[in-house]
């Protein structure tokens, strides 16, 4: 009850002096004028964050009449006030008069050092296994920068309405139960004190804010999760700081901070100089709006927070599992937003390559479609704990499946196995796309997909668990069978229960997809009538496109552009569909307007019939009027063991092949007295490019006009050595490219590996060559096999057809086979010279 009159009085002091800040701010003109870096219009008042000040001073002191807190914390943490001061009087003086970064910095930085010799400082890592780290004489400054660097990281997210002190508010809440844990009441009631202020703040500062928290706010804010952030995660009074949880409860605003540094070191800019590339200007600019931006952010900081919490109480590997979960998120995050600058120089896009092609844009985000499949986490959840709690009851009470040793129920939910077998069940689900099901995809189909990944876990399960002494105990099979029947109807009925909401609300994955129509002939006529008349096919036609714009309207529906314009009508209306409705004659035209649309990644769709132009195969209509073009035939899983097959295998390659190495390394040396390899500059998956690896051939280098033979496109010279020959007709000049499969930049199978100069000649001649780039490029493919390594421009265009077939059609089984008719071409069917000197 004490803890609670506390936090009301942090509340409601908060909220009244925020309301006379604001009076006086505006009066005196203290505020934010608009800018091109700022999002706000309009002027603004400041110092906000003086508000939060005044709402944890007067709780603090209610805490001491409580005796919540002893009268001396004003002396023991005398370091820590000091600091605080130092902080508040910076921020009020940059808001007030405006200061140098460098004054900022150097406050920041007599802040941090007061915090250390109060001691707040990190001596040592603890880790989750028991194991320390000592940092010994690195431990001050490494404490230092982490100060620094968390009061910026909080000043820095700074940028929309709500976002900083929202963020700031979950993470505080995690604190707040480390800090029951650990009976710290200190960081208890600074806590709980910072709780109640910043709400209070958040009336006046939710979108739209009527006052902005100011430096006072954010430096104060950043200051105080600082000091969390060490001394919540000291073990047992000691300096020992189990630092792996200060980095996943502090992930978004560190994740933005970094990317943010090494964003402007990349393009040669200052690290400290400000622009509007942080995480939330890149989520509005994909589609989201103000408040969907905040709340997506608030939600990633729930979660961060809750891992955080996580890892703090169950240590050991499920600690570790929970830390790489995160991670792994977070670097989904970087990509998903296209912060393709952080990458590392050797993958950067070369000038000459972004002439050529331009970059793919992201495609824009919908914030239904996270919301769905939020939910769906949450109900699988839900259902998954239900699952294991009436298999409990099943198993130990009820007496249906025999008798068992009675174990509470309390050493599943209390235990590690409980959420370890929990996150197994969702990253099963995840890497096998059961989070990315479409709407317009039968009920029928997904419950069979959901019921094939469940009986699939429940097989791996079984094999864990087995006794091999009683392999088929009645007991453990019929306990199996009821976990898996109660898993399969629990998770496919709460999936079936979300749906029919959303269905019946038209919410989140079934509201209306913002649609266009391609074409404004009979067919597109027909498509649009079809779209009216059955109320199950969602789409909210926003508008037409034509091939020339001769009326501004089409059935009473705009037309809003012509093909050329699609890409721009996209982002700006935020499209989620796109509808092709062209006559037969109309192929070519069909054929540009995809090329034109899927790298902005909405989905594509046209009437059956047409498929057959982009890729010979049809799809299996069950419930839609139309067909998916380019639709994904290998779930995550697969690509990850595509990619682990392809590191493997040509790790294994290279040690095997030493000795081959070694011997051709020799022999090139002293008949070149070059280096032993060649360099191609290749374009690689996304357009990233990177150099390719060749035995050496010839005396010259690689040219794309002149030698061309590095590419296999041209034969060696008939006065070339034999062993020259040799490694050329049996492909054996490629092997160092072993080297480029095991560091991901190619696979063993993919599209032919084509240099930047291919691209700039034949990008504009041949459509969806971008398809091409959106796998790793292959030591062997489907086109290589089909024309023998040989190519000419008579043969391109089918050549092509075959690398996109390969792409749309992609399978691990697909990949096992191309690879065995590789073998048998190299060992059987030699390479048989052609008087094609040039594509």
């Amino acid at each position: 009850m004490n803890i609670f009159l506390v936090f009301i009085l942090s509340f409601l002091t908060s909220l009244g002096s925020i309301y006379w800040i604001k009076k006086i701010a505006q009066a005196y003109k203290i505020g934010s004028l608009p800018s091109p870096r700022k999002l706000h219009k309009g002027f603004k008042p400041l110092l906000g964050g003086l508000g939060i000040t005044l709402g944890i001073f007067p709780a603090i002191l209610l805490a001491q009449l409580l005796k919540l807190l002893p009268w001396d914390i004003w002396f023991s943490f005398r370091y820590f006030w000091s600091g605080l001061l130092i902080i508040l009087l910076i921020g009020l003086w940059d808001d007030l008069r405006g200061i140098s970064s460098k004054i900022k910095f150097a406050g920041e930085g007599i802040a941090a050092v007061l915090l250390i010799l109060g001691g707040c400082k990190i001596q040592s890592f603890a880790g989750p296994f028991g194991d320390v780290l000592d940092l010994g004489i690195f431990s001050v400054p490494f404490t230092f920068l982490w100060i620094i660097f968390i009061i910026n990281a909080i000043n820095l997210l700074d940028g929309l309405d709500g976002l900083a002190g929202g963020v700031g508010l979950i993470i505080t809440f995690g604190m707040l139960v480390i800090a029951v844990w650990i009976n710290n009441s200190f960081i208890l009631i600074i806590s709980i004190t910072l709780i109640g202020a910043i709400l209070g703040f958040m009336r006046y500062n939710y979108h739209p804010a009527s006052i902005f928290m100011g430096e006072v706010g954010s430096l104060q804010l950043g200051y105080l999760m600082a000091f969390f952030s060490i001394e919540a995660m000291k073990m047992a009074g000691s300096q020992q700081v189990y630092f792996l949880v200060s980095l996943v409860i502090f992930a978004v605003p560190m994740t933005d901070t970094l990317v943010a540094f090494l964003r402007r070191l990349g393009q040669g800019k200052s690290p400290f100089l400000a622009d509007k590339e942080h995480i939330h200007h890149r989520l509005i600019k994909l589609g989201l709006s103000h408040l969907q931006t905040v709340w997506l952010i608030y939600f990633l900081t729930i979660f961060y927070t809750v891992s955080g919490v996580l890892i703090f109480y169950f240590k050991g590997p499920l600690g570790i599992l929970l830390f790489c979960f995160a991670f792994f998120l977070a670097i989904f995050w970087i990509y998903r937003l296209g912060y393709v600058e952080t990458r590392l120089s050797w993958q950067n896009l070369a000038y000459q390559f972004q002439q050529a092609i331009p970059v793919k844009s992201r495609a824009p985000l919908h914030f239904n479609r996270i919301w769905h499949r939020f939910i769906l986490i949450l109900g699988d959840i839900i259902t998954l704990n239900l699952a294991l709690f009436v298999m409990h009851w099943l198993k130990f009470q009820s007496g249906f499946l025999g008798t068992s040793e009675y174990r509470p129920i309390s050493e599943y939910f209390i235990s590690p196995v409980f959420l370890l077998l929990l996150l197994v069940w969702i990253l099963l689900f995840f890497v096998n796309n059961l989070y990315h099901l479409d709407w317009d995809m039968s009920r029928t189909e997904k419950t069979w997909r959901v019921t094939k990944v469940i009986t699939f876990g429940l097989l791996i399960l079984a094999l864990i668990t087995l006794d091999f002494e009683h392999m088929f105990k009645q007991s453990q099979v019929l306990s199996l069978s009821a976990y898996w029947a109660l898993m399969v109807i629990l998770v496919n009925s709460g999936r079936l229960v979300i749906i029919a909401v959303e269905k019946k609300f038209n919410i989140f994955e079934y509201s209306p997809r913002k649609t266009l129509i391609v074409g404004t002939t009979d067919l597109g006529k027909k498509v649009y009538r079809d779209v009216q008349y059955n109320p199950h096919l969602i789409y909210k036609v926003v508008g037409f496109i034509s091939k020339k714009l001769k009326s501004e309207t089409f059935l009473g529906i705009p037309v809003l552009g012509i093909y050329s314009d699609l890409p721009e009508l996209i982002h700006r209306h935020k499209i989620e569909e796109i509808i092709i409705a062209l006559p037969d004659a109309a192929s070519q035209d069909f054929i540009h307007i995809v090329s034109l649309c899927e790298p902005q990644g909405v989905k594509i769709k046209t009437i059956p019939g047409r498929h057959e132009y982009l890729t010979s195969r049809r799809s299996n209509l069950v419930s839609h009027a139309f067909v998916q073009v380019f639709s994904d035939n290998m779930v995550l899983w697969q690509w990850i063991v595509k990619r682990l097959s392809d590191a493997i295998l040509a790790a294994m390659l290279m040690i095997l092949l030493f000795p081959f190495f070694l011997v051709s390394a020799f022999y090139l040396f002293f008949n070149f007295r070059k280096k032993i390899w060649v360099k191609v500059p290749i374009v690689g998956k996304n357009g990233i490019p990177f150099d390719m690896y060749t035995f050496r051939l010839s005396e010259n280098d690689y040219d794309y006009q002149k030698n061309a033979i590095y590419l296999g496109t041209t034969p060696p010279s008939t006065e070339s050595r034999k062993y020259i020959q040799f490694l050329f007709r049996y492909r054996f000049y490629k092997l160092p490219q072993l080297l480029n499969v095991f560091l991901g930049d190619m696979s063993f199978v993919g599209p032919r590996p084509e240099p930047v100069e291919w691209y700039e000649e034949y990008s504009s001649v041949i459509r969806f060559s971008h398809r091409r780039i959106t796998v790793r490029p292959g030591l062997t493919g489907l086109a290589q096999v089909k024309y023998h390594y040989e190519l000419s421009r008579k043969t391109l265009q089918e050549w092509v057809k075959f690398d996109m077939y390969y792409t749309e059609n992609l399978s691990l089984r697909m990949d096992s086979g191309i690879l065995l008719r590789s073998l048998f071409m190299v060992f059987v069917k030699r390479y048989k010279n052609s008087n094609r000197k040039k594509r």
